[in-house]
């Protein structure tokens, strides 16, 4: 989460202070946008402070999980704010730009711009003052604010300089009246674009002073509730509930109960859940039974999650067993594995075997997965002995495989060695493949000589090529030239094709020349065709010239083709001229023509002239 914040942190300053200059430089008539760049500036202004917002937001958060952790990253988020600053990212750019928009630029530049609207005295002070602010000179920014607010009381940007003289003020450790300039701020002008970050900034003054023995702002944080704006009322109530008022949570239940906004709901589920008492846990049994938004029955049934509670575990257990939607169920699940309460395992295990929904009972058997105790190990062993569906007992086996339990390739052993379903056999290979042992190699090397099915040997022998070992590399050798199945022979060449990081060609060289299968030896031509070495291309010239298979020459002309050189014309042209075949002689014309080189184009030719 702490790295989520910063990065936004410096994401939104470089973005501005790029998108600003960019702004400027690109305009071609800038007297014609310059109200426009002055929009796209505000926006800028008001992206800045919604990411501060999410900061404090988020630094709250984290309080919540941790005082340590929450230190650690108040730290750093400082640390990150202070190295904003220092290099001007965003507030240098911002005031600078302004002082650009406001003042003109120098007579003589092809961007400079007249008129008395843009060149305004007051917008030039404005600007000036920005400076200042964005240089953190507050004492000195505080006063020219100041001195703006009485000089141009009917300035356009008269509200702006009043926010940035209470900002300021706060900044220069004046909390009571920095609170009081806000609330002066937002009376004077409500329909500000400071207006809602005025009041936020009240509610977290007013919890300051609050906290510090002076309970009369505590009645100003209470009127802010009644705010039409989400942010501000849930950041009040929060405040309230910060503070230790008992009327929060009837407040905030309230509220709840009052709002259409989903998104509104949604953040008071969030901080409902933060306060210790039973009516919590009612209300957010009542949401996760019988709220119309899944959306919102899902946060209640989260949010329950940290409750170690009889009553909630009950609850759970209740929507887990019901009729609900797979999705909500599957949310009540994993909110009962956060629980982690005595009594789980058989919870789990249960939904696993007798569930009717497949994906449910998949996602409990991967829930005991996840358990590290003796007892989950022994459920899913019975969970794979014992379920009804395929699929269920295929996440089983995973599940074992990535316990690496003592037990489970014993396990994983006996399912690819002896279970009468081919699909079960395959999955207990890959899984054992997964342990990467000498123990799991030895397996998998007695499953290739002992199981009967071609698709099972074929599974086996890609799992053994995983391996990148000496004796992976002489197995697949030997049943590329000894397995009596074609089938799993040409997969051991393929898997050989593609093993280690070594030059294979004399391995495959060997098995083209040995093999008795004419598949097995074209499948190991087609894989030295593939590795595209000097060594590779010599086995095709071979190919070309003295192998006695009329194939194995049409498939070499083929593949030799793809190297498109003058040499391989040449191949190519003797072949046309020389080879007894005429399948032969007809793929090297064909190749000629896919090489389309101006040497190939004549050898055509010749070949014409000389029909």
């Amino acid at each position: 989460m702490r790295n989520k914040v910063i990065t936004r942190i410096f994401m939104v300053a470089a973005l501005t202070g790029c998108l600003i200059s960019a702004a400027i430089a690109q305009d071609p008539q800038p007297e014609k946008n310059l109200e426009e760049a002055r929009n796209r500036l505000e926006k800028m202004n008001k992206q800045r402070r919604s990411t501060e917002r999410a900061v404090r937001q988020e630094t709250q958060a984290l309080r919540r999980v941790g005082a340590g952790y929450a230190a650690e990253a108040e730290r750093e988020l400082r640390v990150a704010v202070n190295r904003v600053r220092g290099d001007r990212l965003y507030d240098e750019s911002v005031a600078r730009s302004e002082y650009v928009l406001a003042s003109g630029l120098q007579s003589g530049s092809r961007f400079a711009v007249s008129g008395s609207r843009v060149q305004s005295e007051d917008a030039k002070a404005y600007a000036a003052a920005q400076v200042l602010l964005s240089d953190e000179k507050w004492e000195e920014a505080r006063q020219a604010f100041q001195n703006f607010i009485q000089k141009y009381p009917s300035s356009r940007l008269v509200d702006d300089a009043t926010f940035w003289h209470c900002y300021t003020m706060e900044k220069l450790s004046s909390p009571e009246n920095s609170f009081d300039c806000y609330q002066q701020m937002v009376k004077a002008f409500p329909r500000s674009n400071y207006a809602d970050e005025a009041r936020q900034n009240m509610i977290r003054i007013g919890q300051q002073l609050v906290r510090a023995g002076k309970p009369g702002y505590q009645a100003i944080i209470e009127s802010l509730q009644k705010s039409a704006n989400e942010e501000i009322s849930i950041a009040a109530i929060y405040a309230l509930k910060e503070i230790g008022d008992d009327r929060a949570l009837a407040t905030i239940s309230d509220l709840y109960n009052r709002t259409e906004s989903e998104n509104l709901r949604a953040k008071i589920i969030y901080v409902m859940a933060d306060f210790d008492s039973p009516q919590v846990i009612s209300q957010l049994s009542s949401i996760a039974r019988s709220e119309a938004s899944e959306t919102l029955r899902k946060k209640a049934i989260y949010a329950l999650a940290d409750r170690k509670d009889e009553k909630v575990i009950t609850l759970l257990k209740d929507i887990l067993a019901s009729d609900e939607n797979i999705s909500i169920r599957k949310t009540a699940l994993y909110a009962l594995a956060e629980i982690d309460a005595p009594g789980m395992i058989a919870v789990f295990q249960n939904a696993a075997l007798n569930d009717a929904d497949v994906n449910l009972a998949k996602a409990a058997t991967y829930q005991l997965g996840q358990q590290k105790n003796e007892e989950s190990g022994k459920a899913l062993e019975t969970i794979l002995k014992n379920a009804k569906n395929k699929d269920v007992r295929k996440a089983a086996l995973y599940a074992i495989a990535e316990k690496r339990s003592p037990t489970a390739l014993s396990i994983l052993s006996n399912i690819a060695r002896t279970d009468p379903d081919i699909a079960m056999r395959k999955a207990a290979i890959f899984a054992i493949k997964e342990l990467e042992t000498p123990q799991a190699f030895a397996i998998l090397a007695d499953v290739l000589k002992e199981d009967n099915s071609e698709e099972v040997q074929k599974t086996t022998v890609y799992a053994i090529s995983d391996f990148n070992s000496p004796e992976a590399g002489e197995l697949l050798m030997q049943t590329a030239l000894q397995n009596p199945s074609t089938v799993v022979a040409k997969a051991a060449v393929y898997a050989l094709g593609e093993f280690g990081a070594g030059d294979n060609t004399n391995n495959l060289l060997k098995i083209m020349n040995e093999s008795k299968s004419e598949v097995v030896r074209k499948a190991a031509l087609y894989k030295i065709a593939d590795l595209d070495n000097p060594a590779a291309f010599n086995v095709m010239k071979t190919v070309i010239t003295n192998s006695e298979d009329i194939e194995m020459r049409r498939v070499a002309v083929l593949k030799i083709a793809e190297v498109k050189n003058d040499e391989v014309v040449d191949i190519l042209t003797s072949t046309v001229q020389n080879d007894k075949s005429l399948s032969v002689r007809k793929a090297a014309i064909s190749a000629l023509g896919q090489i389309g080189t101006p040497k190939a184009r004549e050898a055509l030719l010749k070949i014409l002239e000389n029909k």
